[in-house]
């Protein structure tokens, strides 16, 4: 089976505070089809970094990312993936955070159906809908 998702090497490294920090060093991870990932590990140790890396929210400083066969990054062989190809691509990428925000008092499946009713209307529109809690919920 072919990997839907291919992180081949990567590193993340970013300068804080004056000194270099590695987040991710040589990680090499390929999600399947179907699969279930969930990252674990100690505060700090980079796992929102990682998953961030997969729709290039965080860039890479080395290695290479293959989604659906489509190389998005590659530090050796610069791809452009950017402005609106990137943000079409993101759109096909659901991804849940860390510290996720639902629209206080509404449950997981109308903040999802509102924000695709937006995703939607910006598609065909190219404007933004906006969404405005009324008083009595």
């Amino acid at each position: 089976m072919t990997a839907i998702i291919e992180l081949n090497n990567l590193s993340v490294q970013f300068h804080q505070k004056g000194r270099l920090v590695t987040a991710v060093k040589d990680a090499t991870l390929h999600i399947e089809k179907g699969d279930i990932y969930g990252v674990i590990g100690y505060s700090g140790a980079g796992k929102s970094t990682l998953v961030r890396t997969i729709n290039l929210l965080q860039k890479p400083t080395k290695g290479q990312i293959v989604i659906n066969g489509e190389k998005i990054f590659d530090s050796e062989n610069p791809v452009k993936f950017t402005g609106a190809k990137l943000r079409e691509f993101r759109q096909k990428i659901g991804m849940i955070f860390q510290h996720f925000n639902l629209l206080s008092e509404k449950t997981v499946l109308i903040t999802w159906l509102l924000l695709y009713s937006i995703a939607k209307s910006k598609i065909k529109t190219g404007k933004t809908l906006s969404y405005k809690k009324r008083k009595n919920g």
